[in-house]
């Protein structure tokens, strides 16, 4: 019986028509076990994943429901190099109202969405968002960031070049690790101020510019009144 068996086995492995379907079985189930196998291991990298970003997230979200809520008064002060950028105005939904003061120069902008205006002679003329490296006019991205980064004491946080430059999406070839530091201040758990110092990101950048500094200030949360951007100056 034993025999017997063996003869038709060989017969059906040396069988042209049954040796096909039997490599096609066992490639349905060698490319199925690797699917199971690759779809386990995607699903326990994404539950990783979402617990991580659930523990930061949980961390950050407080701070930043006032400035998320688009409606407060404002002071961003860039430093390059000891020469001052100083943005000030006013942020009502989609819409900003500021002024930008470079020395003794000083310009008037009004901001609908992506659309940026300056205000000359009482006109106002489509113009390039005056952003100079970074837009920390978008607060989702300003809370990005510091949800990437890492906590290093009370407020005090650090984010590297790699991760940095990735955020931004720049594409600029930063291949260092480099820390930037951030800094938190609240008031009554509201975040009110950050400091973020964005030297050794630029400079990986520009090996010229040796010292870049941004403050951001919030106040007056939910007092600020709808304004028209036709006739608002």
């Amino acid at each position: 019986m034993k025999y017997g068996n063996r003869i038709r086995f060989k017969e059906l492995i040396t069988n042209k028509q049954y040796r096909a379907i039997i490599i096609l079985v066992f490639y349905f189930f060698f490319f199925a076990i690797l699917v199971i196998g690759a779809r386990a291991s995607l699903n326990k990298k994404s539950t990783i994943s979402e617990e991580v970003k659930q523990k930061t997230s949980v961390r950050q979200i407080k701070g930043f429901s006032n400035i998320k809520s688009a409606n407060f008064n404002y002071k961003y002060t860039l430093n390059i190099d000891d020469e001052m950028y100083i943005y000030e105005g006013k942020k009502y939904d989609n819409k900003d109202s500021y002024t930008l003061t470079v020395g003794k120069d000083i310009k008037n902008y009004v901001q609908v969405d992506d659309f940026s205006f300056e205000i000359k002679n009482k006109e106002k003329v489509l113009t390039d968002k005056p952003i100079y490296y970074l837009d920390f006019f978008d607060a989702a991205l300003l809370e990005k960031i510091i949800e990437n980064s890492s906590l290093k004491g009370d407020g005090v946080y650090s984010i590297d070049n790699i991760i940095l430059n990735k955020l931004l999406n720049l594409q600029l070839g930063v291949s260092n690790k480099l820390e930037n530091d951030i800094m938190l201040s609240y008031v009554d758990g509201n975040v009110t101020r950050i400091d973020i110092n964005y030297t050794n990101f630029i400079n990986s950048i520009n090996k010229n510019i040796k010292k870049v500094l941004l403050t951001l200030e919030y106040k007056d949360f939910g007092q600020v009144l709808d304004f028209d951007v036709q006739s608002d100056n």
